[in-house]
């Protein structure tokens, strides 16, 4: 992991300290919410209470619990929203204090009111990346009509796959239909010390090689060209990574060539799927295995894993 991460880690272990030994509650749902819930549970912790502004939801909790009745010395609050007078005035009713019962994870994670809290805000806001900004069909530069949008989505779905796995320093990953960079990042901070991709799309490639150049990453991995077209340069990576870039024969052509690559350069591969629109095509088409089927708490849910072994 790059000392970019340095300051993120640093504001997730102020938020585990404050809430062990104690409930957790979270105030405030939405995008910053799952992205909260994300990262207690990738570190093995679960929230027990869940409100949405002043609407109960109950969680593993009976009987359900108003925000107000919380008891204060067993319980900690972490609060979503953003700190309005109106929040901020509630929070004065309660007769709590931040820091010791409850804290702001914008503010902790250094992020703006109105800003959705999630791994690539937070890289926005400290390195000045773009990552976020959605490249529809319609003005994307594509090579065919297999080509999807341009999507960077909440990719902590792509943390919790990675996650499933143990990444060493011989592993490296590639990513069809890369973008803006954003998942290769994401990799970096998962593990892997070699990254590299595709994108057909001229202005997403730059934007990529200025955001990975930013944080002090290797770029020459970056491709920027027909994802169909790229054979022996994939030898040099194990994991390959699809957020659904394109579909049919474009797909089936890049599955054929990376079963070559496995046959030049035997190795177990693993592909991870995320939005996996044509997993039928793959099942009946290659010999990848699909072996997991992951499902996160994400925007977009479903994650296949395909192995390819002798």
């Amino acid at each position: 992991m790059r000392e970019i991460w340095d300051e993120f880690e640093k504001a997730t272990n102020v938020m585990m300290h404050s809430v062990n030994g104690k409930q957790i509650a979270l105030w405030g749902y939405g995008y910053s919410g799952w992205f909260v819930e994300h990262i207690l549970g990738i570190r093995g912790r679960k929230v027990d209470y869940r409100f949405d502004v002043d609407v109960p939801n109950k969680i593993d909790c009976d009987p359900p619990t108003m925000i107000y009745e919380l008891n204060w010395d067993t319980c900690f609050m972490i609060i979503t929203l953003d700190a309005s007078e109106d929040v901020l005035d509630r929070i004065e009713r309660m007769g709590i204090f931040e820091g010791k019962n409850y804290l702001f994870a914008k503010k902790l994670y250094s992020l703006n009111n109105n800003a959705k809290l999630n791994y690539y805000t937070w890289l926005e806001n400290w390195f000045d990346l773009d990552i976020s900004g959605i490249k529809s069909l319609e003005i994307l530069e594509k090579s065919n009509e297999n080509a999807r949008e341009y999507s960077s989505n909440i990719e902590y779905g792509l943390i919790d796959a990675l996650n499933q796995f143990y990444i060493d320093s011989e592993d490296a990953i590639f990513d069809f239909g890369c973008g803006k960079g954003g998942a290769l990042i994401l990799a970096d901070y998962a593990g892997f010390n070699k990254m590299g991709g595709i994108e057909f799309d001229r202005e997403l490639y730059e934007i990529a090689i200025k955001n990975m150049k930013s944080i002090g990453m290797e770029t020459s991995g970056i491709l920027c060209g027909d994802a169909q077209l790229i054979e022996e340069e994939l030898d040099q990576y194990n994991y390959f990574y699809f957020y659904n870039p394109f579909v049919g024969d474009t797909l089936l052509n890049v599955i054929h060539n990376i079963e070559k690559s496995f046959d030049r350069k035997n190795r177990k591969i693993t592909l991870i799927y995320r939005n996996p629109r044509c997993s039928v095509l793959i099942r009946d088409n290659s010999r990848f295995v699909l072996t997991r089927k992951i499902h996160t708490d994400s925007w977009v849910r479903d994650i296949y894993v395909y192995l390819l072994e002798a």
